[in-house]
């Protein structure tokens, strides 16, 4: 090659005229192979593969004859000891070679070809959606139990559906089976149509989930052990805690023990936090609702009422050293405070949020409510 006016390329016309033939002549070559039975190649080396070898050899041997370009040049040069040359060889050839198999697939004849098989769980996948989708329709569906009935007939009539069934009948897995995810985990349990269903431990990660699943999802009882070592053992439903649960800490401690929603405390449930404070209530999607009394770490008692994580309703305030107040809260607001008079054994004067807000001039502002202990 020149930097200046001159030619572009050393190589004559003769020379690219030459390695042009030769090119055509071996692309020629190559698709009067595809009707042709395909030359055995250890099944690394693909059709294009080799014609494109041939070609460059032909174009290379050209090149060197007219003096263009160095015998030296023609040899690749490996840099050190081939190390990354043989990652990529052995990350992508597994990879090379389905792919050329298939392609290979496409050149024999119709009756020698090796038949494809749709991966029975994706398949099951499939037909349980199907399925769920019928049962969504069929129970927003107002017009009677006539037209749900015809619903779930179209579907089961259904060609599609009907040969999905057969396959997954004939050739998917059903029973007790091992599925190895490599240095990541395994399962080993029982399983449907190639889907995880019935009894079986699950390793993932350092993570083990051993208990029920249904549709490769995590559904009835089950224990799940994380790799910080907190466990929660209790129900599941769609790979979330649902029903019954109860938390433990690395330390073995139950730390909640109650009720869940879809993956989040709801209804009755007892937790323990880390600062020695106690709850037990009710929830609602994961926070403090409706009535529950917590129990202080100093000893003091709130029972009232919550809504949606803050106080909202009446609460009453058992104090260590015996004192006890009544207080009403709105959305987390306090808006009155009464305290409990042991002489009297009577609560005081209610101390109001609007009347704390007036101006200590007026003439109804509480002087005397301020004086109750809080």
């Amino acid at each position: 090659l020149e930097t200046g006016g001159g030619p572009r390329c050393a190589m004559d016309e003769s020379g690219a005229t030459a390695a042009v033939a030769a090119a055509l002549a071996e692309a020629d070559a190559a698709s009067s192979a595809v009707n042709a039975p395909r030359p055995k190649t250890g099944g690394s080396e693909s059709l294009l593969g080799h014609a494109l070898g041939r070609t460059l050899q032909s174009f290379s041997q050209q090149s060197m004859h007219s003096g263009v370009i160095s015998p030296d040049a023609v040899t690749p040069k490996r840099s050190g000891n081939g190390k990354a040359e043989q990652r990529i060889v052995n990350k992508y050839s597994a990879a090379v070679q389905d792919c050329d198999a298939a392609s290979a697939n496409s050149f024999v004849p119709l009756d020698d070809r090796r038949v494809m098989t749709p991966h029975d769980r994706d398949l099951a996948a499939a037909v349980k959606q199907d399925l769920d989708d019928v049962l969504r329709r069929s129970s927003a569906n107002s017009k009677g139990k006539e037209s749900n009935t015809k619903t779930w007939d179209g579907l089961f009539e259904g060609e599609d559906f009907q040969k999905r069934m057969q396959f997954l009948c004939r050739h998917s897995q059903t029973g007790h089976f091992v599925e190895e995810y490599g240095t990541d985990g395994s399962y080993e349990g029982e399983f449907l149509y190639g889907m995880r269903h019935g009894k079986g431990r699950h390793e993932f990660r350092q993570e083990i989930y051993e208990g029920e699943w249904k549709w490769d999802k995590r559904h009835g009882w089950g224990t799940l052990s994380k790799s910080d070592g907190t466990q929660t053992k209790g129900e599941w439903q769609s790979n979330k805690p649902h029903g019954f649960v109860s938390l433990t800490d690395k330390e073995g401690k139950v730390v909640y023990e109650g009720e869940f929603h879809a993956g989040k405390r709801h209804g009755l449930g007892r937790q323990v936090f880390e600062n020695g404070d106690m709850y037990d209530g009710g929830w609602h999607a994961g926070r403090h609702n409706d009535r529950g009394v917590y129990y202080f770490a100093n000893g003091d008692k709130l029972y009232g009422m919550w809504k949606r994580g803050v106080y909202d309703g009446i609460g009453m305030f058992h104090y260590a050293d015996g004192s006890i107040s009544r207080r009403v809260y709105k959305d987390g607001l306090l808006m009155s405070a009464q305290d409990y008079d042991a002489a009297s054994q009577r609560f005081g004067k209610a101390l109001t949020r609007a009347g704390t807000q007036k101006h200590s001039g007026d003439v109804d502002f509480p002087s005397d409510g301020l004086l109750c202990t809080a």
